[in-house]
């Protein structure tokens, strides 16, 4: 599975897509039109955080991610071929987390079940809890302290 299958849940089925506004274009490789550009890879996933701090320790205690560089006015932070850029801009909100996203990423895991009972564990704040549903396919969401929510998905 690709970068984008592994880091993003966001509600499109892969496969076809719409760019800009012209006739769909196959995601497979067997492209029929010229498209605008053509993505190749992820470099990293910006999230948007209210205290760098605290955000760098529940990413790296919680989740593996282990601090990189520093970009002000945040950090990089890598677990497996992932990245993340940590921006300490985003303005606190008091709100709870909305029934949708705007965006999720969604990890993968040796064990989704094992992520979920070792989090769950660590107290990190559950907002989907652990479900399978087939005998190769679980997932569970939860809530970083900004409320940015993250999906865990794969083999039980």
């Amino acid at each position: 599975m690709n970068n984008i299958g592994r880091l993003l849940a966001v509600g499109l089925t892969i496969g076809t897509m719409v760019v800009a506004g012209c006739r769909s274009v196959s995601m497979t490789g067997k492209d029929d039109i010229m498209t605008t550009t053509n993505v190749r890879d992820l470099n990293a996933l910006a999230v948007y955080v209210t205290n760098l701090d605290r955000s760098v320790e529940f990413y790296g205690k919680h989740l593996g991610f282990k601090k990189g560089e520093d970009m002000e006015p945040g950090v990089l932070m890598s677990a497996g071929s992932v990245t993340l850029y940590l921006e300490a801009s985003r303005k606190s909100k008091r709100t709870e987390v909305a029934p949708t996203a705007e965006f999720s990423p969604c990890f993968a895991t040796d064990s989704v079940k094992a992520s979920y009972e070792a989090l769950k564990a660590a107290g990190v704040r559950i907002v989907s809890p652990y479900s399978e549903f087939a005998p190769t396919f679980a997932l569970f969401r939860i809530a970083d302290p900004d409320g940015n929510l993250i999906e865990f998905a794969g083999k039980p």
